[in-house]
C-alpha cells in the first residue's frame, strides 16, 4: 500500500476542507465559483477552484482541483483533484460518494461510497478495499462541516462526536463548539463559528486538532480551516473569492 508523505497528507486534507466547504447548503444550490488558498507546513503551496451544481435528481455535485503555486507550481503543476455527491432531502443532506486524488509525484487517493440502506461505509484506502459500519455519526472528515452546517441551519445541536476512516478503521473525533469570531477575508469581515475536531490519540499517538470556521452569513460555508499536529499547524485554507454564476 502507498502511503502518502507529510505534504501528501496536509493537500489531502486541505483539498478536502475547500471541496466540503462548497458542499454544505440543504436546499438546491445556484451553480457558484468557489477558490480558496492552500497553506501546507507554513508554506502557501497552491489555490482549489471549487464549482458546485445542483442537478434534477436531488443531487448535488461538487468539484474541485488544486494547482500548485510558486515553487510547487513549478515542480508539480496540478496538485489533485476531489468530488462530493450529497443528496438533499427534507429531513437533512447526507453524503453519498467521496473520491480524492493527489497526482504524482505523492500518488494518494481515497474513495468513499455510502451505502445508507445496508448501513456500510465502502472505503477504498489507496488500493486498500474494506466496509465500515455507517451510521449518521459516521464519513470522511471533511463530511463534519456538512454535518455541522445541516445542523445548524435546522437549529439541531451540532454533533459532538464524529467517526471518520483511517487505513486501519473508524477513528472517533470530539467536536467543540468554539468562541464566535471575526474574520478578515476578501469579502469582507465574515462573523464566524469555530468549531474543534479533535481525535482521539491511541497510546503513543500525536495530538491531531482539525479547526473550521464556518460563516452564518454565508449558509455556514467555511471560510478558513488549518490542521495541527501536536499544536503545530500542517494545513491551512482560506477563502479567496466566491460567486454565483
Amino acid at each position: 500500500m502507498k502511503t502518502p508523505c507529510r505534504l501528501c497528507r496536509s493537500l489531502l486534507a486541505a483539498l478536502g476542507f475547500a471541496l466540503l466547504a462548497a458542499g454544505a447548503p440543504a436546499a438546491p444550490q445556484p451553480p457558484f465559483r468557489a477558490q480558496y488558498v492552500i497553506g501546507a507546513a507554513g508554506f502557501e503551496v497552491g489555490t482549489a477552484e471549487v464549482h458546485g451544481r445542483a442537478g434534477d435528481d436531488g443531487r448535488l455535485q461538487v468539484e474541485a482541483r488544486a494547482d500548485g503555486s510558486g515553487v510547487v507550481g513549478l515542480l508539480f503543476g496540478e496538485l489533485g483533484t476531489a468530488r462530493f455527491t450529497v443528496e438533499q432531502r427534507p429531513d437533512g443532506d447526507r453524503p453519498l460518494g467521496f473520491t480524492i486524488r493527489v497526482d504524482s509525484p505523492f500518488d494518494a487517493e481515497v474513495a468513499l461510497a455510502y451505502d445508507w440502506a445496508r448501513g456500510r461505509l465502502r472505503v477504498d484506502y489507496n488500493g486498500e478495499r474494506r466496509e465500515d459500519t455507517l451510521a449518521a455519526d459516521t464519513g470522511d472528515p471533511f463530511a463534519l462541516m456538512l454535518a455541522l452546517g445541516d445542523a445548524r441551519r435546522s437549529g439541531r445541536p451540532p454533533p459532538n462526536f464524529w467517526q471518520t476512516p483511517d487505513r486501519e478503521g473508524l477513528r472517533r473525533y470530539s467536536v467543540v463548539r468554539g468562541t464566535d469570531e471575526t474574520l478578515a477575508t476578501p469579502l469582507g469581515p465574515l462573523a464566524a463559528e469555530r468549531y474543534d475536531c479533535i481525535r482521539v490519540p491511541r497510546a503513543g499517538e500525536d495530538t491531531l486538532r482539525i479547526v473550521v470556521w464556518l460563516a452564518p452569513s454565508l449558509d455556514w460555508l467555511p471560510v478558513q480551516g488549518t490542521r495541527l499536529r501536536n499544536g503545530s499547524e500542517k494545513a491551512r485554507f482560506r477563502l479567496a473569492a466566491w460567486a454565483r454564476e
